[in-house]
């Protein structure tokens, strides 16, 4: 009796452990075996029951249930172990109709005993049998799982739980056999205790070995969950390649060694030529899978021993060491670029991608693994201002660019914060009758030390910074300011053009705020022309004549800027809504001598007129050019033989004087 009592106590406290085991790791597999100890502890109740409470001896419901926690018992053990070594988890429906059988096989058997008492030796064998019979079944087969697994031949748990399993089915067959053979000379009331204490010995053992096992484990998780940290802070999560932590870890490493040796150590910078549009246009997903066949596809053209990493985004690094010669270098990127060109099969369809390559040297370019890498970065932006898809070495002269570049940012924040910036305006003029009847407002930096800065050189700052946006709200609204002004003052009809980036047309509350403007200033919409370049505008046709129909609803002109330096497709010029098309001055500037761009000129106007939009030419210097553009049919010119662009008091005075005549050119 007490050692009943020892094995209920036993089983409970293991299946409470194991219980809580899993409430703390949430492993699917302790809730299985916790519920197996927890069908053990009862069983061993039930066994205690009729010592305990008087009851017929074939009283059929504790036998039923006797049965029901014995199989569970084994179910539960067999359920958890499976899953513990397959890392499969069974269905829950399947677990339901497991339980069902098992109830079903309990009630079968038990209810043997309900009936003739003179039978009574004869079908408790038969219960004896079958129940040991289905436990030595169940815990051989966890033992053959355990057994089989990677995991019994590298931890003390699984082989402690495996053995300890193994040693119960032998223990159930041996019950088996004692029932149906019993020893003779050998007392039973002793013989059974023996078992008994065998028995709770074989389940501490169990119990020893799950715990164990556990603990094991997570031991075995926290050390790889140590590696994977290391592993992601020295690799790139995505590509699997190096990082920039472990790129400027060898390349210093390199750098030593090629110290030692008298060689050279090259670094090559890599970008992806447009892949944001890819990116954008087809959604990170293709992305990703691009980035990743782009990193296999350069892992193919390196030797062993060099270095591949991704630096972030876009951006690859490749670091040769034991180079001789610069032109080995130039040779392997030139190679790389030829590989890139080559297409890339993503998500069922052919991508076309190229890259940018700058290259630096140690010990001619840096002898620091930071510095080798800012000077190799340095050479690629070269590269992609040369036009991309090339490749370029450092030089000295793309340091001090860089220096001037980074003290450009830091001044171009505080002009603008302190209204610094300036606007000039050029003249807009009607071939048929000489007058000025627009300005184009042209934004200009006077610089205290550096003098006068031209757009193009801090506006590609400006968008780099983020700072376009507040650049173009500003231009628009001094802009309208200063025409409603000229036209209060000297009672003209004139227009003002606006040139903006596709990234301010395209905000969605900018109609509300141009609105705004126009209200503020009591400028009538019609008076205000938005410029955009053709190649911006076609860059996301869709969007681009969304945001602009949505503009021209307002009742402001739309204007095509620098026409014919872009893609100059008429399917797309029939779908935008604009009203002027300006044609670039690269084609007015030859069209005395070069008869093929007066040619395009030529078609272009009618088509122009056709569609319902005014034509003008921009960058006219010379009388001979006009008299070309006035009989080619050109609506409105603008450029230096008329006027450079004003400040704000000589566009005053030439409105008061009422005609634009060469003999007003402003010096």
């Amino acid at each position: 009796m007490m050692l009943l009592v020892a094995h209920a106590a036993v089983a409970a406290g293991v299946a409470i452990l194991l219980s809580r085991f899993h409430r703390s790791y949430q492993r699917t597999y302790l809730s299985h075996w916790g519920y197996a100890f927890a069908a053990l502890a009862a069983l061993h109740l039930l066994e205690l029951l009729p010592s305990l409470v008087a009851m017929p001896r074939g009283f059929a419901p504790r036998w039923i249930a006797t049965l029901g926690a014995a199989y569970l018992w084994v179910f539960w053990l067999l359920l958890g172990t499976y899953e513990v070594t397959t890392g499969r988890a069974v269905a829950p429906s399947l677990q339901r109709k497991m339980l069902i059988a098992i109830g079903g096989t309990a009630l079968l058997s038990g209810m043997l005993f309900a009936w003739d008492p003179a039978a009574l030796y004869q079908r408790l064998a038969l219960r004896v049998g079958l129940r040991h019979l289905l436990e030595a079944f169940a815990l051989g087969a966890a033992c053959l799982l355990l057994v089989r697994s990677a995991s019994f031949r590298h931890g003390l748990g699984p082989r402690v739980l495996g053995y300890g399993l193994g040693v119960a089915a032998l223990q159930q067959i041996h019950v088996l056999v004692l029932h149906l053979v019993p020893i003779s000379g050998v007392s039973p009331l002793a013989y059974g205790a023996g078992l008994a204490l065998f028995d709770l010995v074989v389940s501490v053992g169990i119990g020893m070995g799950m715990g164990i096992w556990l603990l094991e484990e997570e031991r075995r998780n926290a050390a790889l969950a140590s590696r994977e940290v290391e592993h992601l802070a020295y690799h790139d999560s995505l590509t699997g390649l190096p990082n920039r932590r472990l790129l400027l870890d060898r390349l210093d490493h390199a750098i030593a060694q090629a110290r030692r040796a008298e060689e050279k150590v090259v670094l090559m910078f890599l970008d992806l030529d447009r892949f944001k549009v890819i990116n954008d246009s087809l959604g990170h997903a293709v992305g990703d899978e691009l980035l990743c066949a782009v990193s296999t596809r350069l892992k193919h053209r390196i030797r062993t021993g060099d270095t591949i990493a991704r630096i972030g985004g876009d951006e690859f690094a490749l670091l040769f060491t034991r180079v001789t010669r610069p032109t080995d270098a130039v040779q392997i990127a030139d190679n790389l670029l030829r590989a890139m060109r080559a297409p890339f099969q993503i998500a069922n369809r052919e991508l076309f991608l190229t890259t940018s390559i700058g290259i630096a040297f140690h010990p001619d370019d840096g002898d620091q693994g930071e510095i080798l890498l800012r000077h190799a970065d340095l050479a690629m932006y070269k590269a992609k201002e040369e036009g991309r898809n090339n490749l370029q070495l450092f030089i000295p002269a793309l340091k001090e660019g860089a220096l001037e570049k980074l003290e450009l940012e830091s001044e171009l924040r505080r002009a603008l914060a302190a209204r610094e910036l300036a606007l000039h305006y050029q003249p807009l003029i009607e071939l048929s009758t000489n007058k000025v009847i627009g300005v184009e407002a042209l934004v200009r930096w006077p610089h205290r030390e550096r003098g006068m800065i031209m757009p193009d050189r801090f506006l590609p700052i400006a968008e780099q910074l983020g700072l376009l946006d507040a650049i173009d709200d500003w231009v628009l609204a001094e802009s309208c300011r200063a025409l409603r002004s000229w036209q209060t003052r000297f009672d003209v009809d004139l227009k003002i053009a606006v040139n903006l980036s596709a990234r301010t047309v395209q905000r969605p509350d900018f109609p509300f705020q141009l609105q705004q403007m126009l209200d503020e200033s009591q400028l009538s919409p019609a008076s205000l022309v938005l410029e955009i370049t053709e190649r911006t505008a076609i860059q996301n046709l869709e969007v681009g004549t969304d945001a602009l129909q949505r503009l021209r609803e307002i009742g402001v002109g739309i204007a095509i800027d620098d026409f014919g330096t872009g893609y100059s497709s008429l399917s797309y010029l029939r779908q935008f809504p604009a009203d002027t098309l300006k044609i670039d001055k690269s084609f007015v500037r030859e069209v005395l001598r070069d008869t093929a761009d007066r040619a395009i000129i030529r078609a272009i106007v009618p088509l122009a007129h056709a569609l319902g939009m005014r034509v003008v030419a921009e960058g006219v210097e010379t009388e001979a050019q006009c008299d070309v553009l006035r009989e080619l049919g050109v609506d409105q010119v603008q450029g230096w033989y008329f006027h450079k662009a004003l400040v704000p008091n000589d566009v005053a005075t030439l409105l008061g004087s009422g005609a634009a005549k060469p003999a007003l050119v402003a010096g």
